[in-house]
């Protein structure tokens, strides 16, 4: 996935890996990822406020374009 300029990656705890790394978009929405190496469906967004936003599964999203592509769609309603 190409990073565009609206996304600023933090890596997270355990050096430069997916695992528990944040992914901030401009309007402040978040996409994490939860930090297990193994998980199926590690990613979650935190809005400005505070809140956990999951897949409409109801378990985080499998990749991490979904979860940023619903991060975006939050940030414009």
């Amino acid at each position: 996935m190409k990073t565009s300029p609206e996304w600023t990656r933090k890596p997270g705890p355990y050096g430069k890996g997916t695992c528990g790394a944040k992914h901030i978009h401009v309007s402040g929405h978040r996409v994490i990822h939860c930090g297990h190496p193994t998980a199926l469906w590690p990613y979650y967004i935190v809005t400005p406020a505070g809140e956990t936003v999951l897949a409409p599964n109801g378990r985080g999203f499998k990749y991490l374009a979904d979860a940023k592509a619903e991060a975006e769609r939050l940030a414009t309603n």
